[in-house]
This record gives structure tokens, sequence and C-alpha cells, in this order.
């Protein structure tokens, strides 16, 4: 250091440097705004080529997949059908066989004397096993439909938080309604 000098901070460069024109970074460094020219292009056409290749290989990749699961699914559907036919003989037309297997169960069931798990008897005494602290006759209305079975309570009964584990234990599922406050109770098998 020469006599007499005092050095200075680093700040006191810093906005120096911020004012002044002249760039030391020189050639390929040099600060340039962007130009798309040959040049440019030039130095793309591999990352571009990647991208292309990689968009390329993502679609012929989906379309495999979804030609693999529709083949599955076709394969599936066939299965059902041909169990279908083959558990029931006497079934003509087929147009949904998982329908046309429970409706035809549910027939067997019927003439066997049994209920089936949706019906209104079975949803209403697994109900009534689920009642618990709440009482019995707080209930403003019940619906059966689509095997399903539908509850209103009275506006003064509030239903307890463990309702839903007590249906749970009876082999029901249920859940509110937010729009009519209703519980839609239904067999979990």
């Amino acid at each position: 250091m020469l006599p007499g000098a005092a050095p200075l901070s680093f700040d006191a460069f810093a906005r120096r440097a911020l004012t002044e024109k002249f760039d030391l970074c020189q050639f390929e460094f040099e600060s340039q705004p962007w130009r798309f020219d040959r040049a440019t292009v030039k130095r793309l056409r591999v990352p571009l080529a990647l991208v292309a290749a990689t968009l390329g290989v993502a679609v012929i990749g989906m379309n495999l997949h979804w030609w693999k699961l529709s083949r599955e699914r076709d394969a599936l559907s066939a299965q059902i059908t041909e169990t279908l036919l083959s558990a029931f003989p006497k079934t003509t037309t087929v147009l949904d066989p998982p329908a046309q297997m429970q409706r035809q169960l549910d027939q067997l069931r019927l003439a066997a004397g049994e209920l089936s798990p949706n019906d209104f008897l079975a949803l209403s005494s697994g109900l009534s096993r689920s009642m618990g602290a709440l009482p019995l006759n707080g209930i403003a209305s019940l619906d059966y439909h689509d095997r399903k079975l539908d509850v209103g309570f009275k506006p003064e009964v509030k239903v307890d938080p463990d309702f839903t584990q007590r249906l749970a234990r009876n082999g029901l599922s249920g859940e509110v309604d937010s729009n009519t406050g209703k519980w839609t109770i239904r067999s979990r098998s």
C-alpha cells in the first residue's frame, strides 16, 4: 500500500461498477440482448431436437399404455360376460353384465327366502341396531330407492359423531347430504 492511501470498501467498488458503461466481459461472456439469429438457432438445434424427441416418446408411450388398458378392459368385459352366461344360461341378451349378474343373484336370494343386504328390511334393521343413544321416535322420514335408505331426523334430534361407527359395525355406511340434511344409508357389501 502507498503511504497515506486509504483502502476503499467493497461497497464503494460495487456502486462505481454499476455506474460504469465499460464491461470487462468479452466475446462469449459479453452480455447481449437475446437475438433470434442463425447462430442462436444453430446452438438451440440439439436441445430443441431433444425436446421434440421427448414429447414424441411421451405421446407414443401414453398411446401404447392406453391401447394396453383398452385391451385389458375388453378382456375383462368378455370374461364377465362369459361368467354371466355360464352361471345363468337362460340369459339371452347381455347389456350390462355386472348389473344383470346382481339382478339374477338378488332373484335367487329372493327365491331362497334370503334378504339381500340392500333390501329395505336389511337396511332398516341395521339402522335400528345402530341408533344407540338416538331416540327411536326421532326419525321424521324414511325413503327407500335405488338400494339405499334416506333417513331424515326431526330438527330437535342431534346425531352424535359415533353414529357412522355404529352403522359400520352393522355392515352399513352412511353420509349426510349437505343440501337436505338427510342421511343416506347403504350396505357396505
